[in-house]
């Protein structure tokens, strides 16, 4: 008896919760594929005239370091302030 209740047992469908399969998550996307031409032309500029800047006020106008370090960062603060407008005020 106990052969036949053992068969019927493993003949009978489990009631576990289907196997889902696993799902990739997608990688982010890279800078070429996020940013146009346009957008690294214009952060290439920024970069090169904040470290125009932080250079002229350094060494030609004999600021001191600190103090044209805190120039720079404050004109690219300006800056992001000056873009955050535009683009709220575009959207």
């Amino acid at each position: 008896m106990r052969d036949a209740d053992r068969d019927q047992h493993q003949a009978a469908p489990s009631r576990s919760a289907p196997r889902i399969p696993a799902q990739r998550t997608p990688s982010p996307p890279s800078a070429e594929e996020t940013f146009s031409p346009l957008a690294k032309l214009g952060v290439g500029a920024v970069i090169a005239l904040a470290l125009a800047w932080f250079f002229v006020s350094w060494l030609a106008l004999k600021s001191p370091l600190t103090d044209a370090i805190g120039e720079t960062v404050g004109s690219l603060a300006v800056l992001l302030l000056i873009v955050s407008v535009i683009g709220a005020a575009r959207s």
